[in-house]
């Protein structure tokens, strides 16, 4: 049973990402998907598994596949997965409140019960994801992906930088792109440095 569980929640985070990339990321994806798939599914099983023996209430009282399927609670998997940021517990306990059927989930009185199982759910996932060697060239193209994108902004906001002219974009910039290691990839230079 719990197999079938694993088995559609990366079904759906996977079809979530495949909606959202490009043509030539879906035809590359759909070419590499297997080992990608399983592993999240590991992490998936590891994790569910930590949650499930710490927390046997939450699994009971609907924790279950059509609430980690909902189109609601898909998108916040599918960006642990491609490390596009942490989902926040809150906002998942909410949904979870929602999913149980309380119209205010605000208002649900076990809602800080639920944000603490969810901020553990969340980072054992998150956990196991990166203990994934499946999973890495995901993360590595993701973080191309970024560089790409960012390599003249990284550029121009250290040269603004160097010449004490930054903005506290730039700063927020250079911060998010040293802790990706962007900094070392755009410039060439020793992350260390700055």
């Amino acid at each position: 049973m719990l197999e079938a569980l694993f088995a559609a929640v990366a079904e759906a985070v996977f079809g979530y990402l495949l909606q959202e990339s490009s043509l030539a990321e879906r035809t590359r994806t759909a070419l590499g998907l297997d080992p990608t798939r399983r592993a999240f599914q590991t992490a998936l099983a590891r994790a569910y598994t930590a949650f499930a023996r710490n927390y046997p209430e939450w699994t009971a009282s609907l924790f279950d596949q059509p609430f980690l399927t909902s189109p609601t609670v898909v998108p916040l998997l599918a960006t642990l997965l491609t490390r596009r940021g942490q989902p926040d517990p809150a906002h998942l306990a909410r949904l979870f409140a929602a999913h149980l059927g309380h119209s205010d989930p605000d208002r649900w009185e076990r809602l800080g019960d639920a944000t603490c199982a969810a901020a553990d759910f969340l980072t054992w996932l998150e956990a196991e994801l990166a203990r994934q060697d499946a999973l890495q060239p995901l993360y590595d193209s993701r973080a191309l992906e970024r560089i790409a994108e960012h390599t003249g902004a990284i550029r121009r906001a250290l040269e603004a930088l160097a010449h004490n002219r930054q903005t506290a974009a730039d700063l927020d910039l250079l911060r998010q792109a040293l802790r990706d290691g962007q900094i070392t990839l755009a410039t060439g230079e020793r992350a260390v440095a700055l």
